[in-house]
């Protein structure tokens, strides 16, 4: 792992793609504190009304790193040490299939391959999704096996990496809450949009059982893992992180 032009005793830096969701907030925020120099990007500013009190040297939005010129450009300037991709994570309902495709394919490709040229370190957040649910619990050398398009377009983002380099690292994590600033923010808290909706009829499964895991505690098993990277060059692979909740 590369660290910092800037001489002995920088600080490491990390770049967090897909800073606007609640989980990537949460990784900012993390390493903010761990005294790493951060700086991280959004695709789309869910808030724009709060974008005037967030720190403009910490966050920049409207950052598509779907786009090659702009992954690589921007990589290339910053020369992080870690680059975590959290791209668009599962809300309540339809997704749009295009988006998450190029934002857990395409710019997980871009990302792939400047960082090899950087020596920088990839983690990729990935989504319990990627198992059909039948035979829990999984570990993570099971064969994922999506029921949906989310799923399975999770799957192509963790081969994407792994076909540009094997020295990365694949989290995998379940539905996520913690500090929102909408409803909309976690799919477990958009269920309440549903329920305030008494104009419409509404069907919600009541057979399925989740393990959603604390966005906070994600994002400090985020730090953990880069801390011990730092330390150990050898820290690869495909991990699972998911609460007791």
């Amino acid at each position: 792992m590369s660290q910092p032009e800037s001489g002995e005793g920088a600080k490491p830096r990390i770049l967090v793609a897909g800073a606007s969701e609640i989980l990537g907030r949460c990784i900012v925020a993390e390493f903010q504190q761990a005294n790493w120099e951060v700086l991280g990007y959004g695709h789309s500013l869910a808030h724009p009304a709060k974008a005037a009190s967030t720190t403009t040297q910490s966050f920049q939005f409207n950052v598509d790193f779907s786009d090659e010129k702009v992954a690589r450009e921007t990589i290339k300037q910053f020369k992080p040490c870690v680059i975590v991709h959290v791209p668009y994570e599962r809300k309540l309902g339809e997704i749009d299939t295009d988006l998450t495709t190029a934002l857990n394919v395409k710019a997980t490709k871009f990302i792939a391959q400047e960082a090899v040229k950087i020596g920088a370190w990839v983690i990729y957040i990935s989504s319990d999704w990627v198992y059909d649910g039948t035979t829990p619990p999984y570990r993570e050398s099971d064969e994922p096996g999506p029921m949906n398009t989310y799923g399975q377009i999770k799957v192509d983002g963790e081969n994407t990496l792994i076909n540009v380099t094997r020295d990365s690292c694949i989290l995998r994590v379940p539905l996520l809450y913690g500090c929102i600033e909408s409803l909309e923010d976690s799919e477990i808290t958009a269920l309440m949009l549903l329920v305030l909706d008494v104009s419409n009829k509404h069907k919600l499964s009541h057979h399925e059982k989740y393990y959603a895991a604390s966005a906070m505690d994600v994002a400090r098993i985020v730090r953990r893992l880069c801390d011990k990277r730092l330390q150990d060059t050898c820290l690869r692979g495909i991990f699972h992180w998911s609460g007791h909740e």
